[in-house]
């Protein structure tokens, strides 16, 4: 669909950038976006480090994840844990 602006919106989908995010980032990636014709809805940025006095989840051995969810489409719900088979110590529950 298309906005009222003029910028196209995708309906039941969109993009999450959270990796490397600084105030810089994001406005490269916005102005990317405005560029291509789509509207800035379409992106959620993830709240980084970068962000936040460049403290990040390295510095800090902490990261908060997704560990829930709900399917709107079918109402399921199932937990999520991860369990990266690089480094053991990055675990969720």
């Amino acid at each position: 669909t298309t906005n009222s602006k003029g910028y196209k919106v995708i309906t039941g989908c969109g993009v999450i950038q959270g990796d490397g995010i600084d105030i810089e980032v994001m406005k490269k990636i916005a102005g990317s976006i405005e560029a291509a014709g789509y509207a800035a809805d379409n992106v959620t940025y993830g709240m980084g480090g970068g962000l936040l006095q460049k403290v990040n989840r390295d510095t800090m051995s902490f990261a908060t994840k997704l560990s829930h969810i709900v399917y709107r489409s079918t109402g399921v719900a199932a937990d999520l844990m991860k369990q990266p088979q690089s480094d053991s110590a990055k675990f969720s529950l």
